[in-house]
C-alpha cells in the first residue's frame, strides 16, 4: 500500500502544479446548476401574474424531454398573452448558492411576438425573500433582447446576493406578453468553492518552515476523500502515509530528514486539490490568503496599473472605481498643449494640478500627456521663424516640466510622431517620420525643417526634469514597419545622445505602446514588438490599452459611430483577448512599467460604441475585467 500510494503521489507530483492558496481555496465562477445535467432538477412554476401581489400558476413542469423548447423537458409556450410584467417562471435556487455570491446566469432563447415591443425581451431577475415572504433584495439584469431565431444570451453578473436562514432566492425569468420558449439554462456562482477549507499546518511546520519532528495538519474536507502526507528530501520520497477524511480532520506525521512535504486529497483515482507544499526554505504554498479583488493588488509585483483621469471620471462611484484599482494616472486631455499653453507667454496649468492634487493625496503616480504632438496644440507654438519656433518649443517643454517638476513619474515627450501606411522596412530612422504633407505632417517638421525636432525635444525636457522618466508613444506600434520605425526612431535619439553627453544612460527611457485595439489584434505581434524594443535597450510602457469589439480606422482617431451591441459572445472573445494581452505583458514584467487602460468605463470612452473598457456604463464589470484578474482562466 506505502508502494502504491508513492505512485500515486509521483504521478500526481509531476502533472499538477503548486499553485499557491489556490491548492485549496479558489474563488472563481463555478457552475451552480446547470440544466439538463444530472441531479439539478430545478422545481420550476409557470405563471401569468395579472396582479402583482399574486402568483398564479398556469403550468406545472413535467419531466417531458420530447419538445426543444424546454428547460429540463418544460415546454411553455404562448405564455402570457395580455398578461403584465411580472408573468414568466420561477424557481428557488437557495440550495445551490452561498450568501455573498455574485451569479451569472445563461440560456438559448427565441422570443418572437406580434409586435416589436422591447417590452417582451426576456428579463432575468433574482429575488431574496425572507421568512415572511417579503422581498428584500432584487437584481434586474439586462434584458435578452426579442429574437426570431435561438440566440445565445448570458447576463452580466449580480451583485452580491446576501441572504441569511430562512431567507429563500428565486430566478425569475419575465416578460409582458408573447410567445418565448428557453433551454440550456446555467447558473454560475462567483464565490468561495474550497475542497479543504480551515487548514491549519503546525508542529514542525510551525510559520510555513519545515524542520525535523512531528507535522499537524488540520481542516475541513468538502466531501470523502483520502488525504496524503508525503515527505522528500531533494526530491526522494521518504514516507507516504494516508488518512480518509470527510468533514473535519487531523492528523499528524513525522519529518524526519525531509526538506519538502505534500499533502493532497484524492477521491479514488481523482485528484480533489493541487499540491499544498511546505518547504524547509520557507516557501511553502499552503498559508490561505485573502482573495486579490484588485487590478493594482493583482500585479503589483509586476507593472502599475494605470487609467485616465477626466472631471468626469471623479464623482463618487468612479472615483472609488479608480482608487480601487489603480495607482498611476494619465491626463485624456489635461496636460496636452492646447490647455496648458493656449497662447504664447500664457500657460494653464489649472486642470492639470486639479489631476496631480487629487493624484498625490491619494497616492497615485502621475503621467504628463504630452508635449509635442501633430494635433491639441496652440497655433503659436509653431508660428515664426526656425528660430523662433525653436525658441518656442524650449519655452513651453522648460514652463510645462518645470512647473510640475519633482510631481510626475514621466512624460510623453513626442507623441505619434511617425505616419501610418508604411509599406516596407524602413531604411532609416528618419524615413517614416511625419513630415510636410498636410494629410500625414506635422507643423513641427513644416516649422522647423529638421527631423531631429524630435531629438531636441526629449533634450529639452530632461534638462527641465532631470529625474522625469521620458518616453516615445505612438499607436498601431504592433505592426511589423512601423515598430521597427519606432525601434529605429529611438535607438538614434538614445545612441545620439550618449555620444554627445559622453554618457551610457537613456535619453528616452521607454517606448510607449498605445495598444487600440480589436478582437482581430494579433497578440504575438505585440509580443513580438515587446521583443524588437527589448533588442534596443529600452523599456515599454503599455499606455492606452482598449480593445474595441470591431476593428475601428488605424489613424488614432477615436470612433463616433452608431453603437454596437455587445453580444455575448463579442464580450467573452474581448474577455480573452484581454486575457491574452495580459499574459504577454506579464511575461515580460521585466521590462514593462506600466500598463495603463485608456478608459474607467464604456459609457465615457472615446471609443464608447465598441465597448472597449473593463467596466460597462453602469460601473459594473465586465468578462473582460475578470479576464484580466485571472488571464489563465480565459485562455
Amino acid at each position: 500500500m506505502v508502494k502504491k500510494c508513492g505512485l500515486i503521489l509521483a504521478a500526481a507530483a509531476a502533472a499538477a502544479a503548486v499553485s499557491g492558496t489556490g491548492a485549496f481555496a479558489q474563488t472563481q465562477w463555478s457552475i451552480a446548476v446547470a440544466e439538463n445535467e444530472e441531479n439539478t432538477v430545478l422545481n420550476y412554476t409557470v405563471y401569468d401574474s395579472r396582479d402583482s401581489a399574486d402568483v398564479e400558476a398556469i403550468a406545472s413542469c413535467p419531466n417531458d424531454d420530447a419538445s426543444e423548447y424546454n428547460i429540463k423537458g418544460v415546454m411553455y409556450q404562448g405564455v402570457n398573452y395580455g398578461g403584465s410584467p411580472t408573468g414568466g417562471i420561477r424557481t428557488n435556487i437557495t440550495a445551490y448558492i452561498e450568501p455573498g455570491d455574485k451569479l451569472r446566469i445563461s440560456f438559448d432563447y427565441r422570443s418572437p411576438s406580434y409586435e416589436e415591443n422591447s417590452a417582451y425581451d426576456v428579463t432575468p431577475v433574482i429575488e431574496v425573500k425572507g421568512p415572511d415572504g417579503v422581498v428584500s433584495q432584487r437584481y434586474e439584469f439586462a434584458a435578452a433582447p426579442q429574437s426570431d431565431v435561438w440566440t445565445s444570451y448570458t447576463s452580466a453578473e449580480s451583485e452580491p446576493v446576501e441572504f441569511s436562514e430562512g431567507d429563500s432566492v428565486s430566478l425569475a425569468l419575465m416578460n409582458e406578453r408573447g410567445f418565448w420558449h428557453m433551454k440550456g439554462l446555467v447558473i454560475e456562482r462567483y464565490g468561495e468553492t474550497p475542497f479543504i477549507s480551515g487548514l491549519e499546518i503546525g508542529g514542525a511546520a510551525e510559520g510555513g518552515v519545515l524542520r525535523d519532528g512531528a507535522v499537524t495538519v488540520s481542516g475541513t474536507a468538502d466531501g470523502p476523500c483520502t488525504l496524503y502526507t508525503a515527505f522528500y528530501n531533494n526530491g526522494r520520497l521518504l514516507s507516504v502515509d494516508s488518512r480518509s477524511a470527510d468533514g473535519s480532520f487531523e492528523l499528524s506525521a513525522q519529518s524526519s530528514g525531509a526538506d519538502e512535504m505534500k499533502l493532497l486529497a484524492w477521491d479514488g483515482m481523482e485528484p480533489k486539490t493541487e499540491e499544498i507544499t511546505v518547504r524547509a526554505d520557507g516557501n511553502g504554498s499552503y498559508k490561505p490568503e485573502e482573495a486579490v479583488s484588485s487590478l493594482k493588488e493583482k500585479y503589483s509585483g509586476s507593472f502599475l496599473i494605470g487609467n485616465i483621469y477626466n472631471n468626469y471620471n471623479i464623482n463618487d462611484a468612479k472615483t472609488a472605481l479608480i482608487l480601487e484599482h489603480f495607482n498611476v494616472l494619465t491626463g485624456e486631455n489635461n496636460m496636452k498643449p492646447e490647455v496648458t499653453a493656449p497662447s504664447k507667454n500664457y500657460y494653464n496649468f489649472s486642470q492639470a494640478d486639479a489631476m496631480t492634487d487629487f493624484a498625490e493625496e491619494n497616492g497615485l503616480d502621475v503621467i504628463g500627456h504630452t508635449f509635442i504632438w501633430h494635433k491639441q496644440s496652440a497655433a503659436w507654438l509653431t508660428e515664426g521663424t526656425a528660430d523662433e519656433v525653436w525658441d518656442n518649443m524650449e519655452s513651453f517643454i522648460g514652463n510645462v516640466a518645470g512647473h510640475f517638476k519633482g510631481r510626475v513619474k514621466g512624460w510623453d515627450v513626442v507623441n505619434e510622431a511617425i505616419r501610418d501606411n508604411i509599406d516596407q522596412v524602413p531604411p532609416s530612422w528618419s524615413y517614416y517620420i511625419r513630415k510636410d504633407s498636410e494629410a500625414t505632417g506635422t507643423p513641427w517638421f513644416r516649422a522647423l525643417r529638421d527631423s531631429e525636432y524630435i531629438y531636441r525635444a526629449f533634450v529639452m525636457a530632461h534638462e527641465a526634469d532631470p529625474d522625469a522618466e521620458l518616453y516615445y508613444n505612438d499607436y498601431n506600434l504592433d505592426m511589423p514597419y512601423k515598430r521597427e520605425a519606432a525601434a529605429l526612431l529611438v535607438k538614434h535619439i538614445n545612441d545620439k545622445y550618449k555620444q554627445e553627453y559622453k554618457t551610457d544612460e537613456n535619453l528616452v527611457d521607454a517606448i510607449g505602446m498605445q495598444s487600440h485595439y480589436s478582437l482581430e489584434t494579433n497578440v504575438d505581434d505585440v509580443r513580438a514588438s515587446i521583443d524588437r524594443f527589448r533588442e534596443i535597450g529600452v523599456k515599454v510602457n503599455i499606455t492606452e490599452l482598449d480593445v474595441c469589439i470591431n476593428r475601428v480606422g488605424d489613424n488614432g482617431e477615436g470612433d463616433s459611430g452608431a453603437a454596437t451591441e455587445l453580444s455575448a459572445s463579442d464580450e467573452m472573445k474581448q474577455a480573452v483577448k484581454y486575457a491574452e494581452l495580459m499574459t504577454v505583458y506579464k511575461e515580460n514584467a521585466d521590462i514593462i512599467d506600466r500598463v495603463t487602460f485608456w478608459g474607467l468605463n464604456d459609457g465615457d470612452s472615446w471609443r464608447s460604441p465598441q465597448h472597449p473598457t473593463l467596466f460597462d456604463a453602469q460601473l459594473k464589470p465586465k468578462k473582460a475585467f475578470y479576464a484580466v484578474m485571472e488571464p489563465e482562466n480565459y485562455r
